[in-house]
C-alpha cells in the first residue's frame, strides 16, 4: 500500500470515509501526535509527524513457497501439544 493509495469505506452501501492512505492514515494518527506534544519535546513530536506522511508499507518476501495444510492433519487429534504455558 503506497501513500497514494485510495480507499473508500461504505456502512450499508453508503460513503461513510474516503481518502489516501496517507490522509486517513494522518486523521488517525493526529490525536497520538497531539498527545505527543504534551510528553516530549515539541520539536521531536513535529519530526515524527513529519516523517508520518511519507512512510510506506513494508516489502514482505517469504523463503518458501506456501502450501495449504493436509485436511488429514488439520483434523487429527494426535497433535504434539504445548506444555501448557
Amino acid at each position: 500500500m503506497t501513500p497514494e493509495a485510495s480507499i473508500n469505506i461504505k456502512v450499508g452501501g453508503a460513503a461513510a470515509v474516503s481518502g489516501t492512505t496517507a490522509q486517513l492514515r494522518n486523521t488517525w494518527e493526529a490525536t497520538a501526535f497531539q498527545l505527543e506534544r504534551l510528553q516530549a519535546a515539541e520539536e521531536c513530536a513535529e519530526a515524527e509527524e513529519a516523517l508520518q506522511a511519507t512512510r510506506t508499507a513494508p516489502v514482505w518476501k517469504l523463503p518458501f513457497k506456501p502450501t495449504w495444510t493436509d485436511s488429514e492433519k488439520m483434523t487429527s487429534t494426535n497433535k504434539v501439544r504445548g506444555l501448557g504455558c
